[in-house]
């Protein structure tokens, strides 16, 4: 058993193991995709695009977190303890031909995954009759007057 922010124990137990035990569902964690009352996960995973003098430095979040909307401000702590405040310019929402018609991981030849084919012609988008979602991108850019 692991503990919410509240300090209340969290059962992760799936809802069909705790039928019948008494202990009441709202201790699952709400953001879990598996949640019992099957809402939409709190958080995903995106890209940030962080402003440097020569272009943008890009880096993935390493946990699901609210996607930012234009306009929101980001602040950034850095290994000294140094925070560096951001302005949310752009959200790119990103698509690519679904896994169905993609080579599976063990089958791919190039690095990332995310290219599917290498060198070869690229189908027209949404040519494959279905896409899925990518990671989105989160461009920052600096605070005016900063």
């Amino acid at each position: 058993m692991s503990t919410a922010a509240s300090n209340e124990p969290m059962d992760e137990r799936p809802p069909e193991e705790r039928a019948g035990t008494g202990e009441p569902a709202r201790h699952a964690h709400p953001n879990r995709q598996d949640a019992p009352d099957g809402g939409w996960p709190g958080g995903m995973p995106y890209t940030v695009y962080f402003p440097e003098e020569d272009g943008r430095q890009a880096a993935d979040l390493e946990h699901d977190a609210p996607l930012p909307r234009v306009g929101d401000t980001v602040e950034y702590l850095d290994e000294t303890g140094q925070t560096h405040r951001y302005r949310v310019v752009e959200v790119i929402h990103t698509l690519q031909t679904s896994a169905r018609g993609r080579p599976s991981v063990d089958e791919g030849e190039a690095s990332p995954q995310s290219i599917a084919h290498p060198g070869g012609e690229p189908e027209p988008p949404g040519g494959a009759g279905s896409v899925r979602a990518g990671l989105p991108k989160v461009v920052l850019g600096p605070i005016d007057g900063r």
